[in-house]
């Protein structure tokens, strides 16, 4: 009798929770993806998709934690996503841009990046390059990985300016 209480339990317990999940779901895009707080934990950072389908659109977020407020909310140029995001100062964060390839449904990596000020809302185009890594020593400045001719090459970059030095 135990056997057959605990079997009918099991039973009810899968089929209660057992909802098949259409497979569609899986390769649907995400609505928000990137989501990155800032190193004081002041701001929290995104990347949004908005609308459905061939309309879908990017678009990249900042809200004030403490009050709930959207402190920076712009679209990103048609074809183009959030790929990447990566915070310099509390009020600074770095964006790398994606690319969608023509007649594909997928996006690569420009090389692009653009600085944006949160108390402002201004953004500043930076050299080509990908960040490798903040300087914890130095603030100011970040490790950036260029392609120049045929190889990768390893540079100091200054934040503020957009500066390149070996």
């Amino acid at each position: 009798m135990r056997k057959f209480a605990t079997l009918t339990l099991l039973s009810l317990a899968f089929t209660a929770n057992g909802e098949e999940i259409p497979l569609w779901k899986f390769f649907e895009p995400f609505e928000m993806t990137n989501v990155n707080i800032s190193p004081k934990g002041t701001y929290l950072a995104a990347a949004l998709l908005v609308g459905e389908g061939s309309e879908q659109k990017s678009k990249f977020q900042v809200v004030d934690r403490t009050t709930g407020e959207i402190a920076i909310s712009f679209g990103m140029p048609d074809k183009r996503r959030v790929g990447g995001m990566q915070w310099v100062t509390d009020d600074a964060v770095i964006v790398s841009p994606l690319r969608k390839v023509t007649n594909e449904d997928y996006y690569v990596p420009t090389g692009e990046l653009m600085k944006v000020l949160v108390e402002t809302g201004k953004t500043i185009d930076l050299p080509a390059g990908g960040i490798i890594n903040n300087l914890v020593d130095d603030p100011d400045h970040a490790m950036v990985i260029r392609l120049e001719g045929r190889f990768f090459e390893l540079y100091k970059m200054h934040i503020q300016s957009g500066a390149l030095q070996k």
